[in-house]
């Protein structure tokens, strides 16, 4: 909503809905070459990660590649929501969650790696980091990532609370966004019935 679409590439955040897969899919791209993909169905969520910096990054070890330990043990159902526009083999961590479960999985194998080096949980703390569960949290991040004005901070807590897009919080978080243009975008993507 703060970035247009033009300059879509500076967007932390991207939605679109897979209408084949019958699936909601939410990127973070934190522009440093690294990515978190959020999948949504019915059988269940997939969430699929990659620091490109992680020991586990297959361009960290190209003789190595870890993606079948890391997805080990994925459900085939939440495993072929993914395809190649998601950077299917950039992987460094997945975690999963059938529909009927509280509780997210990770692969042994994934887990053994992990020990294996040093550690590394393949960017996963760093990537989840980046889903603010509050507007406080989201709202630090931005006040530097977007330069927001501090008439924002209304906004930003009123989108948290209510879930509704003004005209009033478009204009306090970026005055030069049109809001008909940002409610288009959101109904092109699939986040918004006509």
């Amino acid at each position: 909503m703060v970035i247009p679409e033009h300059d879509a590439w500076l967007r932390l955040v991207s939605y679109y809905h897979d209408q084949d897969k019958h699936c909601d899919v939410f990127k973070i791209d934190n522009g440093s070459g690294d990515h978190l993909y959020a999948l949504f169905s019915a059988q269940g969520a997939l969430l699929k990660g990659f620091d490109h910096e992680s020991s586990l990054s297959p361009h960290q070890n190209e003789n190595n590649l870890f993606s079948s330990e890391i997805y080990g043990n994925v459900p085939p159902h939440l495993l072929q929501l993914l395809d190649e526009s998601m950077e299917k083999d950039d992987v460094t961590f997945c975690l999963w969650q059938e529909a009927d479960e509280t509780q997210w999985h990770r692969s042994p194998d994934a887990n053994t790696l992990q020990q294996e080096s040093s550690s590394d949980d393949g960017g996963q703390s760093f990537l989840l980091g980046y889903i603010f569960p509050s507007a406080e949290e989201w709202y630090r991040w931005a006040v530097i990532y977007y330069e927001l004005q501090e008439e924002a901070w209304d906004a930003v807590a009123q989108l948290y609370e209510t879930g509704e897009i003004t005209r009033s919080m478009v204009e306090d978080l970026n005055p030069e966004r049109d809001y008909d243009t940002i409610l288009d975008e959101c109904i092109v993507s699939g986040l918004l019935e006509k």
